[in-house]
């Protein structure tokens, strides 16, 4: 990473925040990021990650691609969706589906 830009870069949003600040150079490395992924999302907001994932997102160019993946929704989730993905974002529930399935079956 230190020499070309990265195309897949994976860190708890803590240490990616603490390169972004105080790595020379890196973020200009990570400009290139086509896909943004928050995993776990209801847990990186409970474990105090808030303004962290902002400052991540506020790094990352507006044009790349973001999966907002939580196992609940909770307002403070929506909250950040509005932040981290674009206005017209889809939302998809799978569990829904996937208990329809398991009742009918």
């Amino acid at each position: 990473m230190q020499a070309n830009p990265c195309q897949i870069l994976v860190a708890t949003p803590g240490r990616l925040k603490d390169h972004l600040e105080n790595t020379p150079g890196i973020s200009n490395r990570i400009r290139g990021v086509k896909i943004l992924v928050l995993d776990e999302a209801d847990r990186l907001l409970d474990m105090g990650f808030r303004r962290d994932i902002e400052k991540i997102i506020a790094f990352i160019p507006t044009e790349q691609q973001t999966l907002l993946l939580s196992a609940t929704v909770p307002e403070e989730v929506r909250q950040i969706s509005h932040v981290a993905m674009k206005k017209d974002h889809e939302f998809i529930n799978t569990f829904k589906k996937a208990m329809r399935r398991h009742i009918h079956r």
